[in-house]
């Protein structure tokens, strides 16, 4: 699987925004507590509490991924290096070494939000 960088993923989500899959979808710098993924240079993606639970979580990765996603979740999150938020359990799952700029937004999770690593 190639590496994709964040720029292909946000652009990505842009392409597939009709998608009913990815609605609620979005990326942004804001509310680190109420997203579900880390991107690299810190890019919030969110999807709301229930993303984890209502949305095809395989389904989002591989249209946020494009043409460098696959059918192995965990591999399109090592691929991606991506650190995954679960804002309804207040907890985080890391899979890579975090960046800096997921590790500044770490700390606010632990810190100001109260989350953990899961």
């Amino acid at each position: 699987m190639a590496r994709i960088s964040d720029q292909e993923i946000r652009n990505n989500i842009d392409k597939a925004a009709d998608s009913p899959i990815m609605s609620g979808v979005h990326y942004g710098h804001d509310y680190p507590d109420q997203a579900c993924f880390i991107l690299r240079h810190g890019t919030l993606v969110s999807g709301g509490i229930g993303f984890w639970f209502e949305k095809n979580t395989v389904a989002v990765l591989q249209l946020m991924l494009g043409k460098c996603a696959s059918d192995n979740f965990q591999a399109m999150v090592l691929e991606a290096g991506l650190v995954l938020v679960l804002p309804g359990e207040y907890k985080y799952i890391i899979y890579n070494d975090p960046t800096e700029s997921q590790e500044e937004i770490l700390a606010d999770l632990r810190e100001v939000f109260g989350f953990d690593e899961g």
